[in-house]
């Protein structure tokens, strides 16, 4: 049985933990909340005497574990990472590895030097989608890349609830979105793409949710807005109406959803308009990669759609490949279209079961010790481009 600690207890955290199988359990919980400790003894089972406040109270109990899981707040990652291939514990670790690039090459340095492997959560290298486009992309006949244009629809939800009122609202409390959200796409392009970028470019700013940009009347939170229920940006009607994007709050003891939904709205970040939230991460980004050849690479970010999907457009010497949505479609000279429809699986969970094969994947590494198909090795680019 592989033992494993969990570092931080969240949303991403419980989902990795409801992917293992037979082969493991959660040994040790380290969270600074006292709230998630008890939700953690409570959703997974943990004894009390097993969750930890601090690193250093886990490693001094002397409880025994074979690797280690690692998602909490993004700017402890790399920290957390290099304690953790020093005691020789394989890590599982959440994106970005790190906020700065050196950080991120020092953990690659450090990684080597130990011998001690650590897979990066770019679950979407698993996602049978994305594994049917890196496929199409590659076959021989198509000819070489020369464009690419790809585009990121977070989604309005998403936005707001992760990048305006959430934890990945502020540089320094997290990072830039870059390498928080769009980290994701360019080491797709780079998975799925021959070679490497010779150079790139950011750009991005925070064009749209400003105050400035409030409608006039709008208050601070939207509890007291006389515009919310006509608001698309409402957190009153993210939340409480339609009982989304729910499932990391944590209700107090006795409290039920609706007391614990209108505590939210009242007390935290969560319940302020969007318009007058602390945010200072871009909401409009675009990241241009440029290859030796002349293939130019561009991603695109949108923010204000609700459909959060990823579209692409690949166009090479002898066809082109369009994706988004669920369907994939591949167009070759003097060939009729062929279309790949994901309709089926696209909306699942656990991304159609892609996070549940990275799991696994990794716990074969940690008896094996192969490497996995996202170790940190070939997840390194991608991270410097984004924070560079």
């Amino acid at each position: 049985m592989i033992s494993l600690a969990l570092i931080g207890f969240g949303n991403r955290a419980g989902k990795y933990a409801s992917c293992l199988d037979g082969r493991a359990r959660i040994s040790v919980i380290v969270e600074p909340s006292a709230e998630r400790r008890l939700y953690a003894v409570s959703k997974i089972g943990i004894p009390p005497e097993c969750c930890f406040c601090r690193f250093e109270d886990f490693v001094s109990s002397g409880i025994h574990v074979d690797a280690v899981i690692i998602a909490s707040p993004d700017r402890t990652h790399y920290d957390y990472a290099c304690r953790c291939l020093r005691h020789g514990w394989p890590v599982l670790l959440e994106k970005p590895m790190a906020t700065d690039a050196a950080q991120c090459v020092d953990l690659a340095r450090l990684s080597a030097e130990t011998g001690v492997g650590i897979t990066v959560c770019h679950e979407l290298r698993y996602h049978p989608y994305f594994i049917k486009l890196k496929e199409l992309a590659g076959d021989p006949a198509l000819g070489r890349p020369l464009t690419v244009d790809w585009t990121i629809d977070v989604g309005l939800n998403r936005m707001m609830h992760s990048f305006v009122r959430g934890m990945w609202g502020r540089e320094k409390d997290s990072a830039p979105i870059a390498a928080t959200k769009l980290c994701h796409d360019v080491d797709l392009l780079l998975w799925m793409l021959p070679g490497e970028p010779s150079e790139w470019h950011l750009a991005g700013e925070r064009k749209f949710f400003r105050a400035e940009n409030a409608p006039e009347g709008a208050a601070a939170r939207c509890l007291d807005c006389p515009l919310e229920k006509g608001c698309k940006f409402s957190a009153v009607d993210l939340y409480l109406r339609r009982r989304e994007w729910i499932s990391n709050f944590i209700p107090l003891p006795g409290e039920s959803v609706d007391e614990m939904l209108h505590r939210i709205l009242r007390e935290s970040d969560f319940g302020r308009c969007v318009f007058f939230s602390d945010n200072d991460v871009n909401d409009t980004q675009t990241i241009e990669m440029v290859y030796p050849d002349g293939l130019r690479a561009v991603i695109r970010m949108d923010c204000i759609r609700r459909d959060g999907e990823r579209k692409a457009h690949l166009v090479f010497e002898n066809g082109e490949i369009d994706a988004g949505g669920s369907t994939i479609t591949l167009r070759r000279k003097d060939s009729a279209p062929e279309t790949y429809d994901f309709s089926g699986i696209i909306g699942s969970p656990l991304h159609a079961g892609a996070d549940k094969k990275m799991v696994h994947e990794f716990l074969d590494s940690v008896t094996s010790g192969k490497t996995t198909r996202t170790d940190l090795s070939s997840a390194l680019k991608s991270h410097l481009i984004c924070i560079s």
